[in-house]
């Protein structure tokens, strides 16, 4: 008992410190995903799941050459890798054939044991996007379900961001490659209705421009935009805010102290 109190090697969790994970690697050969962007990553207490994705420039690749699923999507990568922590290695998993063809830039959110996918665009970005809403169970057969919805859904757009509070899911922003929004929708996943729940007209100050390929955060209170941006413009970390008065939904600013 001496010797397990003085171990000195006792793990202890260090808080905001980055550590690489290295996959293990089996035969001398790596196995995992390719090199991409504009996937979605969400993770639990044991894996780390990746979702979609794009490269326009693998020429050659022998992972790949034989890879029907890659030949007919390519520059898409329609699949859904799973990263184990405790073993190391990656496994890509067998989906089923409702896999969206907007496999890049869209919002991907983890509740439990359920991935949500929504939104994205195909390739040449833009020329098809999406506003379906996709679910896979991961501790099940990772089979990707479409939800049918009803109500006023949201534009079909890309980069658009998710928020979770209890049954609703928030949608905030995107882009259809030509104009940005930064509107906001909820779905009721208990009725999977659509509803607007804020649309920016210009009508307050406060209203945030159009973006995508931003960010959102929620205390319980209140969901926080930060970043994003366009074509043309990056936004900064100007902190705006959804909040719930007096019976309506409302934007606000947060300054941001500097220290």
């Amino acid at each position: 008992m001496s010797n397990i109190r003085n171990n000195n090697y006792t793990y202890t969790f260090r808080p905001f410190v980055f550590v690489k994970c290295v996959p293990k690697v089996v035969g001398n050969r790596y196995h995992g995903p390719e090199a991409r962007s504009g996937h979605r990553i969400v993770c639990d207490d044991k894996n780390l799941y990746s979702f979609g994705g794009y490269n326009p420039v693998i020429n050659y690749d022998p992972d790949l050459r034989n890879d029907p699923v890659w030949l007919e999507n390519r520059p898409l990568f329609k699949e859904l890798w799973k990263y184990n922590f405790a073993s190391k290695m990656w496994k890509r998993l067998l989906c089923n054939d409702a896999i969206p063809n907007e496999v890049a830039s869209s919002a991907v959110i983890l509740t439990g044991s359920i991935m949500m996918i929504y939104g994205g665009t195909g390739f040449p970005f833009a020329t098809v996007c999406s506003n379906r809403l996709h679910v896979c169970n991961l501790r099940e057969d990772y089979k990707l379900q479409l939800v049918k919805v009803k109500g006023s859904s949201p534009r079909e757009q890309y980069g658009q961001a998710l928020v979770l509070d209890g049954p609703y899911l928030y949608t905030v922003g995107g882009t259809t490659g030509l104009d940005y929004y930064a509107d906001v929708h909820r779905l009721d996943l208990r009725t999977c209705v659509w509803e607007e729940v804020y649309v920016c007209t210009g009508r307050a100050k406060e209203e945030p421009q159009g973006r995508y390929r931003h960010e959102l955060a929620f205390d319980g209170t209140r969901i926080y935009l930060l970043g994003g941006g366009t074509a043309e413009v990056v936004y900064g970390f100007q902190v705006e805010f959804l909040s719930y008065h007096n019976g309506l939904f409302c934007f606000l600013k947060w300054a941001v102290p500097r220290i």
